[in-house]
């Protein structure tokens, strides 16, 4: 269920005096509405594309005009330099721009600021002026008033193409605020993300839970949105969020009553809350190009977004990527570029191909263990009995190795855009000693390591799959065989030789490759403490993904691989007992296992 969308309007651009004037000087400061600002030559609109805040204000056809402001009443934290975002059509061959200060209160008439050059102004894409006040204008300013006004004037050759200012605003000669998050209680995740960035994922037992994380860098100049979203997996659903600032408890949250007690599977909560942080380095503009489109990560998260792609960033460091892929079944390819980046006082380009791609970043080991023999459960004796026994063929191994193998080069690699890889060993067959299935469709693994002497692949592998059959040595079926193949947490694959004969020698084989998938879907639980998604790997149908054989790819292939890579799209309507109807377009939370490769181990 979606609850209500909750706003929290903490503080404002410039902090003023009463509360309905704080956001009238936001408002007109961030250009939000074009009432807030006459012209006096051109046409003046609202625009959209906007350096901060939703808008900006768009001035066309003009070649000398001054923009002019409704009166406002006392800042706080004037100073000398005042910063302007200006994004010009094109690069000007002349022109300049200059800041009025009037304060008739104060007797101060058209006060100017310096002047600002126009001809490096970049073209079709906002730069950041600055512009400096004599000190008894800011002293003027630094006093108590309700009829300021500003008026940026702008000469320039006459054109009737369209400019954008937005974001007036003083350069904080202040020490930068500094914004904690505490969160509290939570059952079973909380997701956190600030202006679109993925920041922090709190989960049941975390250890960050009731402690004051230093969230500043988070945060810009100026309103942040933070969206919460809480996650359930069963039970009841809470959480406690709180947003300090300098000190001041500014914004609370917590996941409504009703949900302790009795919660959906999915996400159940998800808020939007407005905090706005004055005294923090304003938000930048970064640009990311490549040669080729590609999937956009921030921080390893998938943004949804494609290449070329806009974001408007809190300064501090970064760590964008890019999944280059062709995803055509039988020949998929995949590489992922990556860069660490600083973003700075400046708005950035960074071309995410202009470097190699990341080469392997993990390689998991695999045993493959074929048994000879299982002694396999019958209901009438209430136990394994040798009777009832699967015997593997010595026929059945190498088929399987070249289906690893296959799964390894055609899908596991291009999948994971290079970024994973298998070393697989296949051991002597176990002659000795027997598999038990102890219970229906319960191999009891960990008695035969025991049994066998080979305990130590636990330490030795990532994964360990236990390759047995389901028929006896004449060819026809057990009584009562196991019908499936399965993993066990981070290690195990229990693999049946009829699953392998499905598929044929120097396949792919799917049935391997879902296993393997729900090894590192334990680890993304398990270790991570992240969301694998409504019913993980089994929820295709949940998401949308109906048939075996969608847009021609092998099986769920077309489902596994968005999951691999973490692109799986989940609206916060998904529940397991839920079939969507179709792929969503978009999502409110990106799930699936894309940053266990790097790291996966199953020991």
């Amino acid at each position: 269920m979606r609850t209500r969308i909750a706003r929290v309007v903490i503080t404002t651009l410039l902090g003023l005096g009463a509360v309905t004037a704080r956001a009238d000087n936001a408002r007109i400061l961030s250009f939000e509405s074009p009432a807030d600002w006459s012209v006096s030559d051109g046409t003046k609109s609202g625009s959209s594309d906007a350096s901060q805040g939703a808008a900006a204000l768009a001035v066309t056809g003009f070649g000398y005009t001054r923009l002019t402001s409704v009166p406002l009443t006392t800042v706080i934290g004037a100073g000398n330099t005042l910063l302007l975002d200006v994004k010009a059509p094109s690069t000007p061959a002349w022109g300049t721009i200059q800041l009025f200060v009037n304060i008739p209160s104060r007797g101060v008439y058209s006060a100017p600021s310096s002047t600002v050059l126009l001809t490096s102004l970049p073209a079709g894409r906002y730069a950041t002026l600055s512009f400096t006040l004599p000190d008894s204008v800011v002293a003027a300013l630094q006093q108590s008033y309700t009829d300021l006004t500003f008026i940026v004037a702008v000469s320039t050759p006459q054109s009737s193409q369209t400019w954008l200012f937005d974001g007036l605003r003083f350069q904080s000669t202040s020490a930068s605020s500094l914004i904690q998050v505490r969160v509290t209680d939570v059952d079973d995740f909380l997701y956190v993300t600030v202006d679109g960035v993925r920041r922090k994922v709190w989960s049941l037992g975390d250890p960050d839970l009731g402690q004051l994380i230093d969230a500043s860098a988070w945060f810009g100049q100026g309103s942040n949105t933070v969206r919460i979203q809480a996650v359930n997996t069963g039970g009841p659903a809470r959480y406690g969020l709180e947003i300090w600032v300098d000190g001041q408890l500014v914004a609370t949250d917590s996941a409504p009553s009703a949900l302790a007690t009795s919660a959906p599977v999915g996400i159940v909560v998800d808020r939007t809350l407005t905090v706005s942080t004055p005294n923090r380095p304003p938000l930048q503009t970064v640009r990311l190009t490549s040669a080729a489109p590609g999937a956009l990560y921030v921080n390893k998260v998938y943004t949804g977004l494609t290449t070329p792609a806009t974001l408007s960033l809190p300064q501090g460091g970064y760590t964008f990527g890019l999944g280059v892929s062709q995803d055509l079944p039988f020949n998929y390819t995949g590489s992922y570029y990556e860069q660490a980046v600083t973003v700075t006082g400046s708005t950035s380009t960074v071309d995410l191909t202009a470097g190699s791609p990341l080469p392997v970043q993990k390689t998991t080991s695999i045993a493959i263990v074929p048994i000879q023999v299982t002694y396999n459960y019958v209901t009438s004796l209430g136990g394994p009995d040798a009777s009832n026994a699967g015997v593997l063929q010595q026929s059945d191994i190498a088929p399987l190795l070249s289906e690893v193998e296959a799964t390894r080069t055609v899908w596991l690699k291009p999948l994971t855009y290079g970024l994973a890889d298998w070393s697989v060993r296949v051991l002597p067959t176990v002659t000795s000693t027997p598999l038990y299935e102890t219970s229906p469709d319960g191999l009891d693994l960990d008695r035969f390591l025991g049994e066998s002497g080979l305990g130590y692949l636990r330490q030795q592998y990532d994964r360990i799959v236990f390759y047995f059959s389901q028929q006896r040595a004449d060819g026809t079926d057990v009584q009562d065989p196991i019908g499936t193949v399965f993993a066990v947490g981070r290690q195990y694959i229990g693999f049946q030789a009829s699953y392998a004969r499905l598929v044929g020698a120097n396949q792919p084989n799917p049935y391997f490759l879902h296993e393997t998938l729900h090894n590192n879907e334990a680890y993304e639980s398990d270790i991570l403490h992240e969301y694998n998604g409504v019913a993980g790997l089994h929820g295709a149908n949940q998401h949308g993904y109906y048939t075996e054989g969608t847009s021609g790819e092998t099986d769920f292939l077309r489902f596994y691989r968005v999951y691999i890579r973490g692109q799986l799209a989940e609206l916060d309507g998904f529940r397991p007992d839920v079939n969507w109807p179709s792929v969503p377009a978009t999502a409110d939370l990106y799930v699936g296992v894309f940053d266990t490769w790097p790291v996966f181990t199953g020991k």
